[in-house]
């Protein structure tokens, strides 16, 4: 598991600076903008930047993944991207790297699994991640 959490950070950030409403867009959203980076082995304080740098190319203004340019841009691979409905972590047991998205309470926030463990969490502690349940997961491959 992760040592620094680029968006727990960011997130500090964030509060003293309220009325900047990309900073807060961004802190809010990036969970699976940084997991897609920690996927293709960007160390996380390099996270911000390169997520910075994608907004309204490789990631929507929103921090939207587009999957197809974020990777081809970042990290130069054209991927395949395999959106599962998903119950539990053993669901994605199979797979080297996913992604698995937590709901709790009308909230979601985005992890890094492998073969089924948490491996990457963009925050150090997430409300969803304890207390709420898995519902989907992406499954990248190389195109």
């Amino acid at each position: 598991m992760n040592k620094y959490f680029m968006q727990t950070e960011l997130k500090r950030v964030a509060e003293c600076f309220p009325d900047d409403k990309k900073l807060q867009t961004v802190a809010n959203n990036c969970c699976l903008a940084s997991c897609c980076l920690w996927d293709m082995g960007i160390d996380e304080k390099k996270h911000l930047k390169i997520i910075l740098s994608e907004l309204g190319k490789g990631l929507k203004n929103d921090c939207t993944v587009i999957w197809k340019h974020f990777y081809e841009n970042v990290a130069g691979r054209k991927v395949n991207v395999t959106f599962l409905d998903i119950k539990s972590l053993s669901d994605v047991k199979n797979y080297l790297h996913s992604f698995v998205n937590y709901e709790y309470n009308g909230k979601n926030h985005w992890i890094g699994v492998e073969k089924g463990k948490i491996a990457y969490n963009s925050l150090e502690t997430s409300e969803c991640v304890k207390n709420g349940k898995p519902i989907e997961a992406r499954i990248i491959s190389l195109a």
